[in-house]
């Protein structure tokens, strides 16, 4: 199960990094990027086969069809599904307040994996865990936790490469000679995207 695990959250980053559709149904284009996961057999390689009693669900920070992270990630689950037969589903948090039943919520259906979109759902991830033992847990953009449950597996990015290429065009093609760079939220991931803007720029 722990393969699968890996195999899953690349394929969601694969889908992210590639950039998401404003239409779900439009079909993603392959992409690489590097990325850390905290489990041993990273060199594992991933067959498409037919496991229909895998159940995939996901939890989102806010709005899935946001057209950036929460949209990326569903976007591969649903690839996933095409190619597996897979069940998958979401459920959309209005609030923080909201992470922690929708991932008891999915647990109580059944669902075998769980994806949580976002580090702001860390804490409430490490409890569904510890909670739910026989339920596995994806976390995405979060690896700082010490104690991690053998049904936890988290993914983390190298925001820093992506943006510095971003920064090297914007100082390559601006005809203003000024550029400027606007976070989302004061955090580390949004400070390792400026520190990578501000290096490339």
């Amino acid at each position: 199960m722990k393969k699968y695990i890996l195999g899953l959250a690349v394929i969601s980053t694969l889908a992210f990094t590639a950039g998401s559709s404003s239409n779900n149904e439009e079909q993603l284009a392959s992409s690489q990027t590097d990325t850390d996961v905290n489990v041993n057999d990273a060199d594992a390689t991933f067959a498409p086969v037919p496991i229909p009693q895998l159940s995939v669900g996901m939890v989102s920070e806010g709005p899935i069809s946001d057209e950036s992270f929460s949209q990326g990630i569903w976007d591969g689950l649903e690839r996933f599904k095409a190619d597996t037969g897979v069940s998958v589903k979401f459920l959309e948090s209005a609030q923080e307040s909201d992470f922690s039943p929708n991932l008891e919520l999915l647990a109580d259906q059944g669902n075998s994996l769980i994806f949580a979109a976002g580090f702001t759902m860390a804490d409430a991830v490490l409890d569904a865990a510890n909670k739910n033992p026989e339920t596995n847990y994806v976390l995405v953009d979060f690896t700082e936790f010490e104690n991690i449950p053998d049904n936890l597996t988290m993914v983390a990015f190298k925001e820093e490469e992506g943006a510095f290429l971003a920064g090297y065009l914007a100082a390559k093609t601006t005809t203003t000679d000024r550029i400027s760079f606007i976070g989302g939220i004061k955090s580390d991931v949004i400070s390792r995207f400026e520190y990578g803007y501000r290096a490339g720029a």
